[in-house]
C-alpha cells in the first residue's frame, strides 16, 4: 500500500485511473483527456493484490479481500471453506471490487445488487489517506461505493458470506 500511496500522492500525475480486467466498453477508464501541460497521467492496476480472508465470527460469515481478486478467484477461496455468495454476475472473469464500484448485478430478479454483500470497505483517497466505512455505522456508506473510482481507490473489501450450496444450470 506504501508504493500505492506513493503513487496517489505524487503531484507530477494529474489523472490515475485503476484498471482491473479492462471489462470497460465507455471512456470512463481512458487518461488521454484533459492532460494539462507538464502533467502525466497513468493507469493503475492492481492485480497483484489478491489476499482474501475468509472468517466465520459474527453474525455470519464474511471474506475480507484487497481490490485484484475476480469472481473466479473469489469463488475458488469462499467455495474451499464450504461457503457461498449469495448472488454472481455471469462473468467469472471479471474483478469483484469494479465490478461493485459499477453497480453490476447478479443473475435472478429477487436478488440486489452485488454492493449490497458489502459489509465494510477502506478506500484511498487523493491525499493517500485511507479511511474505512462500515455498513450501518458510517454515514454515507453507499455513496463512497457506486462511483466508478471517482472518490478514491478501494484498497480492501468485506462481503457478507452464507452457507454453501449448489446451483444447476439448464440451457434451452
Amino acid at each position: 500500500m506504501d508504493q500505492l500511496r506513493k503513487i496517489v500522492t505524487d503531484p507530477q500525475y494529474s489523472c490515475l485511473k485503476v484498471i482491473g480486467t479492462r471489462h470497460c466498453f465507455n471512456f470512463i477508464a481512458d487518461t488521454y483527456q484533459n492532460k494539462p501541460i507538464g502533467k502525466k497521467n497513468a493507469h493503475i492496476s492492481l492485480e497483484k493484490f489478491t489476499d482474501a480472508t475468509v472468517s466465520r465470527e459474527g453474525p455470519f460469515p464474511t471474506i475480507k479481500m484487497q481490490p485484484g481478486l475476480t469472481f473466479s478467484k473469489l469463488i475458488e477461496v469462499v467455495d474451499s471453506h464450504g461457503l457461498a455468495i449469495e448472488n454472481l454476475p455471469s462473468l467469472p472473469h471479471l474483478n469483484v471490487v469494479g465490478s461493485l464500484l459499477t453497480a453490476t448485478h447478479g443473475s435472478g430478479h429477487k436478488f440486489k445488487i452485488l454492493v449490497d454483500n458489502i459489509e465494510e470497505f477502506e478506500m484511498m483517497f487523493a491525499n493517500g489517506q485511507v479511511k474505512s466505512f462500515q455498513k450501518g455505522k458510517s454515514p454515507y456508506f453507499k455513496h463512497y461505493l457506486l462511483t466508478f473510482g471517482g472518490i478514491g481507490i478501494i484498497t480492501s473489501v468485506t462481503l457478507r458470506l452464507e452457507e454453501g450450496f449448489n446451483v444447476s444450470k439448464s440451457i434451452f
